[in-house]
């Protein structure tokens, strides 16, 4: 009976703790990407992560381009997700590799975080692509974007 009662316990906690792996694509960054609208990146039952490119023009004067991301709790349970973002700059990945580009966000029910152009928030949120500052306008810049090993839980 106390081994029965063991392995019902494991399978609970396997259930309770089961995480799921997405299948992620790589995003080619071009400037015909519609800066005005967001696009989904992917979707699952629990989660839906979006983008959009949009031109940042913080006080700071350095004006760039960015890629912000939207993550949507589709839940009533709070979610964790882990993944690795890898960053294409002139089609050299520039992240792979480096554990500090590992990332990890939780979201309660229903809750939507959104990147923004406050270069003082949240690197999660949002990717550098390019400076659009005439001063600062030279260099690598974004042309694509994955969330690699991305895990729901």
């Amino acid at each position: 009976m106390k081994v029965l009662l063991a392995i019902c316990a494991f399978m609970l906690i396997g259930v309770t703790f089961a995480q799921e792996s997405v299948t992620t694509p790589t995003i080619p960054i071009s400037k015909n990407i519609d800066a005005s609208n967001w696009a989904t990146y992917v979707e699952t039952v629990k989660v839906k992560i979006e983008y959009v490119k949009i031109n940042c023009d913080p006080n700071s004067g350095m004006d760039f381009d960015g890629i912000m991301l939207r993550f949507t709790n589709l839940t009533t349970d709070e979610v964790n997700l882990d993944w690795h973002i890898e960053l294409y700059y002139d089609a050299t990945c520039r992240t792979c590799g480096f554990d500090e580009y590992d990332r990890n966000l939780v979201l309660a029910p229903s809750e939507v975080k959104e990147g923004d152009c406050n270069v003082k928030t949240n690197a999660t949120l949002d990717l550098f692509v390019k400076f659009t500052d005439a001063a600062y306008s030279k260099g690598a810049e974004l042309t694509s974007f994955e969330l690699s090993n991305l895990t729901v839980n």
